[in-house]
């Protein structure tokens, strides 16, 4: 763990999870380091995908980072999810770089992140609040085509 600190900007307790932000800065430095991709037991192949989204969409709004989760199994005790900042707050979130509407069919080709609660709670299991509430920056859109509400609260970045 102490290998860890030199890789990241910040660590919070999000829905009561400690959340290690790992600094855009060192993206590449992480990549190369064995020893703690060792110890998080993961390979590049687990994080390059979740710093490439990081990079797309600007090291000022999602940022890479890792979960310690009080799993039983050694190899679940450390998961690289996404993280969205507002001001100064972090959020889990999941990207997507488009949506459908369930109503009329048609694709946002838009950059967009939901909320981890909504998209996957199971990282919640342990604990104390298993499904956290809906962050109020997190809104539900209209769809630009038939106007009907989307079914999940989401984020368009711009």
């Amino acid at each position: 763990m102490e290998r860890l600190k030199s890789y990241y900007a910040d660590v919070c307790f999000i829905d009561g999870l400690e959340t290690f932000i790992i600094s855009p800065s060192k993206f590449d430095d992480i990549l190369k380091d064995n020893v703690l991709l060792k110890y998080l037991k993961k390979s590049n192949k687990d994080i390059v995908p979740f710093i490439n989204i990081s990079r797309e969409v600007g090291t000022n709004k999602i940022y890479l980072a890792f979960v310690n989760l009080p799993a039983k199994v050694e190899r679940f005790q450390w998961l690289p999810v996404h993280c969205y900042k507002n001001g100064n707050q972090f959020y889990h979130v999941y990207y997507r770089n488009t949506w459908m509407c369930r109503e009329c069919k048609h694709i946002m080709n838009k950059p967009i992140v939901m909320p981890m609660v909504e998209v996957d709670s199971t990282i919640y299991n342990q604990c104390e609040r298993k499904y956290p509430d809906i962050p109020l920056i997190f809104q539900k859109e209209k769809c630009p085509k038939c106007g009907m509400v989307l079914q999940n609260h989401l984020i368009i970045i711009e």
